[in-house]
């Protein structure tokens, strides 16, 4: 007499599957190891009014100077993602249940990269006149995040810019357009007037896959244009090609930096509660598993993608 597994042990099966895909997995979100601030989330939104502030260390004279709080107000939301499958419970009895393992470890690699898909949609928006939570790029100053005239603020005297005009897409033109968006960022000035990228010296460039050769080219090569390229010595780079931004205008790209002891880094990755896997069984209630023997399974998370320090990076285009 044989003896079939319940559809309880196989649904765990699934469930222990998807566990061991997703701890088991190599995984490379670039986006989010590069340019993201992790922040570990604990309610429904946070608030980051304290971003802009930054006081100035200056000489004691008769008495401390204390610098008033900054008036930002930036807050992320965070948004529920879910994902689902539905499988028969003949096809888990009767060992189909190969294909539907594959299924449920794609599901895994999936979730995994989904941080990737939020932080290249926040780039993507971060010129769009709506806030993150309404899918557009409104930062903690209170216009868009790639902006030509982010308003002054604290000690600052003038306007500052994160764009940088797009020359074009030769290994000439990318070596050019890339020394403009270094020296745009080593001149970014915090609310107390001072340089916030000081002797920074870790870069990464956010780029479509069609530009992979030029960018690559302009930072790695000897030579271009028949003069030595030492322009970009002593400098590290993190190449990072994102398919996901063909959606975008293929002129543009983005360039970051991260400094040495700086907190917070261009972008923000809020995590509320990480990616976990249901599933709804017999004896759960449930019409469906009980009814028509079909069984469900459900990825959730809850984070948001949103903007840090508009002056750790440069877009161009």
């Amino acid at each position: 007499m044989s003896v079939v597994a319940a559809p309880t042990q196989l649904l765990k099966g699934l469930q222990s599957t998807f566990i061991e895909a997703l701890t088991a997995m190599p995984v490379r979100n670039q986006i989010f190891d590069t340019a993201a601030t992790y922040v570990n989330s604990t309610h429904d939104d946070e608030d980051y009014a304290w971003i802009g502030e930054a006081p100035q260390v200056s000489e004691f004279v008769d008495e401390v100077q204390f610098d008033a709080l900054s008036d930002a107000e930036y807050s992320l939301i965070n948004k529920k993602f879910t994902a689902g499958l539905q499988v028969k419970r003949d096809d888990l009895s009767d060992e189909t249940t190969g294909g539907i393992r594959q299924r449920i470890m794609d599901l895994a690699a999936r979730a995994l990269r989904h941080s990737e898909k939020q932080l290249t949609d926040a780039l993507i928006n971060g010129d769009v006149n709506a806030s993150v939570d309404q899918g557009g790029g409104i930062c903690y100053d209170g216009v868009t995040f790639f902006n030509a005239t982010h308003p002054i603020r604290g000690k600052q005297t003038a306007t500052q810019s994160n764009l940088v005009t797009y020359t074009g897409n030769t290994t000439a033109q990318a070596q050019e357009d890339l020394k403009n968006a270094i020296a745009a960022l080593m001149n970014m000035l915090d609310e107390a007037g001072e340089p916030l990228n000081e002797y920074c010296d870790e870069f990464y460039v956010i780029y479509p896959p069609a530009l992979n050769k030029c960018i690559t080219e302009a930072i790695s090569a000897g030579v271009v244009s028949q003069t030595s390229n030492v322009q970009f010595t002593g400098l590290r780079w993190t190449l990072i090609p994102a398919p996901r931004l063909t959606s975008d205008a293929t002129n543009a790209y983005y360039v970051g930096c991260n400094c040495p002891g700086a907190a917070l880094k261009a972008l923000i990755y809020q995590d509320r509660e990480p990616v976990t896997f249901e599933a709804l069984e017999a004896g759960s209630g449930s019409d469906t598993a009980f009814m028509r023997e079909v069984y469900s399974y459900k990825v959730r998370k809850r984070s948001v993608a949103g903007y840090g320090r508009w002056q750790r990076m440069v877009k161009i285009v």
